[in-house]
């Protein structure tokens, strides 16, 4: 069920677009359309952290996957996310697969730090840039995901800026 849920209204088509700059920062930002809307609203800003290794096209949100863990990266990630001591696990609480990048392993996840942090500053410390998945807050992640619980079919289109802030 494409679509998603903001204060209260459903839209029944709901994109993910982000936008990285040269320094791997950036924004993400979810519109929301019906039939008949001039339109789309805009329903969510967040800054982000990608990567040089982080695709640009259009590709198609699947599921989300709660507490992912890898042993690629070792002990920040190999706990799950809800079993860790404020947040200790960097791919956040959720982790929003696209249908194109299943095989590359790369995703829209949470980053290092409790629920409640509103920014990506701890993880940046950690990893600047990532391997290609696109990091937010993980305040920012949970309203991704509240408001798009059952994300298959969303459109998300990933972009690079030239230089500019």
């Amino acid at each position: 069920m494409s679509g998603c849920v903001s204060g209260g209204k459903k839209f029944s088509t709901c994109t993910i677009s982000v936008v990285l700059r040269s320094d791997s920062k950036g924004n993400l930002i979810v519109h929301g359309q019906n039939g008949g809307d001039k339109k789309a609203t805009e329903l969510l800003t967040a800054e982000i952290v990608g990567g040089p290794h982080t695709p640009t096209g259009t590709y198609h949100a699947s599921y989300w996957e709660t507490d992912h863990v890898s042993t690629k990266y070792g002990s920040l990630a190999d706990t799950p996310y809800s079993k860790t001591l404020l947040g200790g696990n960097a791919f956040g609480p959720y982790q929003l697969h696209m249908a194109e990048l299943e095989g590359r392993g790369i995703y829209i996840h949470g980053t290092m730090g409790p629920r409640w942090n509103p920014s990506t500053t701890l993880n940046a410390a950690v990893s600047p840039t990532s391997h290609g998945c696109i990091r937010m807050a993980n305040t920012d992640n949970i309203k991704l995901r509240d408001m798009m619980p059952n994300p298959r079919g969303n459109r998300v289109i990933i972009t690079k800026k030239v230089g500019g802030k």
